[in-house]
């Protein structure tokens, strides 16, 4: 995928989130397309596009919620860089052992979120917080990071065996 089909994609998912996905809400707990997308780039492009591409979608998410405008592009931009990082350590080529890793990933991030709101003075319960929102929103992005999965496998198996037969 060039750049700008990543921007459009990316740009589009932003719209989605916060338009018709709420609509999918299950006891208030919504899916969270832009941080799925933002693992998944970081997972298959590695640290420093997974930084770009979490700083892109920080950064579209801040402009259009204004709310606490750089809380997104920092929690995304870390998001991506951790997830870029994770590649290394997995060899994920199923769907199953990337939804954990979207499990686990989404459960960092969405704690992190957690403490930088605790920190710029937000009131919230971390037990209430994390049983009714952060393990929800985990499980919900991993279940349909299942569903999705095969095809990022799809698109980046492929760049990668096109990838190593040019350098031959």
């Amino acid at each position: 995928m060039n750049f700008f089909l990543k921007l459009l994609i990316l740009f589009f998912a932003v719209i989605l989130q916060l338009t018709l996905i709420p609509h999918f809400s299950i006891n208030k707990v919504e899916p969270n397309l832009v941080l799925l997308l933002v693992i998944f780039f970081g997972f298959f492009e590695g640290e420093l596009n997974g930084s770009l591409w979490g700083f892109l979608s920080g950064f579209f998410l801040d402009l259009f919620t204004l709310s606490f405008f750089g809380v997104n592009m920092l929690l995304k931009t870390l998001t991506g860089f951790f997830s870029g990082l994770t590649r290394k350590a997995i060899a994920a080529e199923s769907p199953l052992i990337i939804s954990f890793f979207v499990f686990f990933a989404s459960l960092l991030s969405q704690i992190i979120y957690f403490l930088l709101l605790f920190t710029i003075g937000a009131k919230l319960s971390f037990g209430v917080t994390f049983y009714r929102k952060i393990l929800f929103l985990a499980l919900y992005n991993s279940s349909i990071s299942f569903l999705i999965a095969p095809l990022f496998l799809k698109v980046y198996c492929q760049k990668r065996i096109t990838t190593e037969g040019e350098k031959f």
